[in-house]
C-alpha cells in the first residue's frame, strides 16, 4: 500500500482511539471476581467527563500487533481540564491524546476533545484535531457505581463527516477483586461499519485504573495494543 494510504490507516486508528479510547491490562492466575460485586466508578467517571483537572491516566508504552502479524506501538493520555464554558454552555472538558505507530513508520498523533454538560454529566460534543465533530443524538454515560456483570448504553452520535457512532459499556470480572470496564463502539457510514473498537480498563478493587488494552478493527484488520498505566 502506498505510504499515504498507510498514513491514513494509522491516522484512522488514532482517531478511533480518541473517541472512547482507554482500556486495561492485567491478568495472570487467581480467582475471578464474583458477578454482582459492587464497584465504585465515581473517581473514574470524574476523569471520564473531565470534571477533575490534570493528566489523570497516562499509558506511555502501548505495544502489540495486528491480525496480519505486523508490530504496532503507541501511547495514550487522558487529560481532564475541568469546568469551562463552550458554545455558551457550562461544560466540563476532557482531552484524549493518542499516538500510534505501525512498525518503524512515522508515529501519528490525534487529540480528541470532549465536552460534557456540567449539570448532568451527559455528552455535549466531541471534536477531533482532524476537524470531525460528533454530536449526540441520544446521550448516556456510565454510572457512578455498578456491579460486576452490569452493562448499558453510551448513546449514539452523528459525525460531521456523515458517519454515525454508537457505543456501550460493560463491567466484567477481573482477577482477585479486580474488574474490567469495557467501552465498545462502532462507526458506520450508512449501513457499512467503518471501524469497531473495544477498550477495556482493568480496575483494582477500589476502582483505580491499572492498565490499558485496545482492540480496533478497520477494513478487516484488527490492531491490539496493551500497556500499563504510568
Amino acid at each position: 500500500m502506498p505510504k499515504k494510504a498507510w498514513y491514513a490507516a494509522v491516522l484512522l486508528i488514532v482517531v478511533v482511539l480518541g473517541l472512547f479510547g482507554c482500556g486495561g491490562g492485567g491478568g495472570g492466575g487467581g480467582t475471578l471476581t464474583p458477578t454482582g460485586t459492587p464497584v465504585n466508578l465515581a473517581a473514574f467517571k470524574a476523569v471520564y467527563i473531565g470534571a477533575t483537572t490534570g493528566t489523570q491516566y497516562s499509558f506511555p508504552a502501548l505495544v502489540g500487533s495486528d491480525s496480519l502479524g505486523r508490530p504496532w506501538s503507541g501511547s495514550l493520555a487522558v487529560i481532564a481540564d475541568g469546568p469551562t464554558t463552550f458554545e455558551g454552555q457550562s461544560v466540563t472538558k476532557r482531552r484524549i491524546q493518542a499516538t500510534a505507530r505501525l512498525g518503524s513508520g512515522t508515529p501519528v498523533t490525534e487529540t480528541t476533545t470532549a465536552y460534557f454538560l456540567a449539570s448532568t454529566g451527559l455528552p455535549y460534543k466531541s471534536v477531533t484535531s482532524t476537524g470531525i465533530t460528533y454530536i449526540p443524538t441520544t446521550a448516556a454515560n456510565i454510572p457512578s457505581t455498578a456491579n460486576v456483570g452490569d452493562f448499558g448504553e453510551l448513546g449514539t452520535y452523528s459525525g460531521s463527516d456523515g458517519t454515525t457512532e454508537s457505543a456501550t459499556w460493560s463491567l466484567a470480572p477481573g482477577i482477585n477483586g479486580a474488574s474490567k470496564l469495557s467501552f465498545s463502539s462502532a462507526i458506520k457510514s450508512g449501513s457499512t461499519i467503518v471501524s469497531a473498537e473495544v477498550d477495556t480498563f482493568t480496575l483494582d478493587p477500589n476502582g483505580g485504573v491499572l492498565g490499558l488494552e485496545v482492540s480496533v478493527t478497520i477494513s478487516g484488520v484488527t490492531v491490539n495494543m496493551a500497556g500499563s498505566k504510568n
